[in-house]
């Protein structure tokens, strides 16, 4: 009797065990479910899209993710401040592949554009920033083949590789007078440029810069442009002119890609 006794309360003592275990991962489960609702989420009190952000190294915060609320493209405008921090940036592949934005506009607190930040957005059709933004990351704007117009902020130094690579509904870009180097496949695959005039601030054109922009008949380059990559303007119409100083570089380049050169008037 006392065995049996015994194999009784080491059997409650065994479940009671294994009931309070049971607890402590349900009360670990729930914070995980607590720590995934405090996530840094902004919802736009208009359109009812979440963007979700976190701290940056600027010390303001960066979006990191677009969820939208409806099944439609539609225009997303970017707040200057969450929570009285101003908005610096928008993070690596924040918007990526998302088919639910027809505009970007971006406020003037916007620093930076991180990689891929708005790559393969295909409805993306206008793109507004100011001029606070000083950096464009490799890929921004990649894919985007419905972007038509983009209002580049004047303060961009550099035109990062890859950066409008396929949009091919973007007719023409001005182009910075701070702007210094335009690096590889910049512009690559933007089929309906027709021509592109590069600023006097301009010292390198990377590879393929401008590759398989075929309706662009004249590019106009200074004699500040010391450094042409390879298959620049390659694939160009055939009634291609290169139009610029003589005996600069894009003399060079011109004569030894058999384009025609037009000498600046």
């Amino acid at each position: 009797m006392k065995k049996i006794l015994a194999m009784i309360l080491a059997a409650m003592l065994l479940f009671t065990l294994v009931s309070c275990g049971n607890k402590e991962d349900d009360k670990e489960e729930g914070n995980k479910i607590e720590d995934a609702v405090a996530e840094n989420v902004y919802v736009d009190s208009e359109t009812g899209d979440k963007l979700f952000y976190e701290a940056d190294d600027l010390g303001g915060y960066a979006i990191t993710k677009f969820v939208s609320k409806t099944s439609s493209a539609h225009k997303v405008t970017i707040p200057a401040e969450i929570e009285n921090v101003e908005v610096t940036g928008i993070a690596k592949n924040a918007f990526a592949s998302s088919v639910y934005v027809s505009e970007i506009v971006l406020p003037s607190s916007v620093e930076y554009i991180d990689d891929y930040a708005f790559s393969k957005c295909e409805y993306l059709t206008k793109v507004t920033m100011t001029d606070s933004v000083t950096a464009l990351g490799n890929g921004a704007f990649e894919n985007c083949k419905a972007l038509e117009t983009v209002l580049l902020s004047k303060n961009i130094e550099v035109i990062s590789a890859y950066a409008f690579r396929n949009c091919k509904a973007l007719g023409s870009i001005t182009i910075s007078e701070k702007c210094t180097e335009i690096k590889e496949g910049a512009f690559m695959g933007c089929a309906s440029f027709e021509e592109v005039v590069i600023p006097a601030s301009v010292k390198t054109i990377g590879d393929c810069a401008f590759y398989g922009n075929t309706s662009m008949g004249i590019a106009k380059v200074p004699a500040s442009v010391e450094t042409f990559g390879q298959y620049v303007f390659n694939a160009a119409s055939e009634d291609f002119v290169l139009i610029g100083t003589e005996g600069s570089a894009a003399q060079t380049y011109a004569v030894d890609n058999d384009y025609t050169f037009v000498i600046f008037a």
